[in-house]
């Protein structure tokens, strides 16, 4: 499962999303891991999680509430993919991006849906994913950690 952190910016969160990006700006002191999970990913997931992966476990959580959301969202006015008007229905093949604060005990984050026209490939999932972000943060820029401990001291 590919994975990329941003860095959020100093601006203030949209208005509109209010209070929930203000605790998640918070608690992730400026830095966000941003993960690209299409439905394949899932089943992987979920194994990791029940052999004791305490980082899938609540991985598997934040993507749950967002799945939770997405689906919930009535027929008239359905949850729309983050990059486009395309409406995320249930049983529709779309990726879904989760942003999480950058720390061990996280336990929210951002989710939101991309449709398969726009998530088409992991790459364009990850771009797609940034360009969502920077419109939440608008002074965020992505950093790409290689090192597999990498931020970890």
């Amino acid at each position: 499962m590919p994975k990329k952190r941003a860095c959020a910016g100093r601006t203030a969160p949209l208005d509109e999303l209010g209070s929930s990006l203000a605790k998640i700006q918070a608690a992730a002191s400026g830095l966000l891991e941003v993960h690209v999970i299409a439905p394949q990913d899932a089943a992987g997931l979920m194994a990791r999680a029940t052999c004791g992966d305490a980082a899938a476990d609540r991985l598997l959580r934040v993507l749950g509430s967002a799945l939770g959301r997405i689906e919930a969202a009535p027929a008239s006015e359905p949850t729309l993919c983050a990059a486009c008007p395309a409406p995320l229905r249930r049983g529709s093949f779309f990726r879904v991006i989760l942003a999480l604060p950058n720390r061990d005990d996280r336990m929210q984050g951002i989710g939101f849906g991309i449709c398969a026209r726009c998530a088409a490939s992991n790459a364009e999932a990850h771009e797609r994913a940034t360009h969502a972000l920077q419109k939440l943060w608008p002074d965020s820029r992505l950093i790409e950690i290689t090192h597999p401990n990498g931020g970890k001291a």
